[in-house]
């Protein structure tokens, strides 16, 4: 089951590592960590309103206030957003 806060987190991963290994942890009680073994990094693009794809890094950008990023390591990458950013 994916919650509202994980699924972001799951488009924005899964379709660059559709048959890749997939990881997702919590740290803490705020921060979420995906880990796939795609080495191609998420970024944030200008997807309009009629666009299949492409909202998903807007959504968590503006979930966690600008708090996420992501590594590149030896077999993939792991990307983090801080959930709390966003909590008034």
């Amino acid at each position: 089951m994916v919650t509202a806060t994980q699924e972001p987190a799951v488009r924005v991963v899964r379709p660059a590592a559709a048959f890749l290994p997939y990881e997702e942890r919590s740290v803490g009680a705020a921060c979420r960590l995906v880990r796939d073994g795609s080495r191609t990094l998420p970024c944030l693009i200008d997807a309009g309103g009629d666009d299949g794809t492409g909202r998903e890094m807007a959504l968590v950008n503006e979930l966690t206030k600008g708090r996420w990023g992501a590594e590149l390591e030896p077999l993939g990458k792991t990307v983090h957003a801080d959930l709390t950013a966003g909590a008034a």
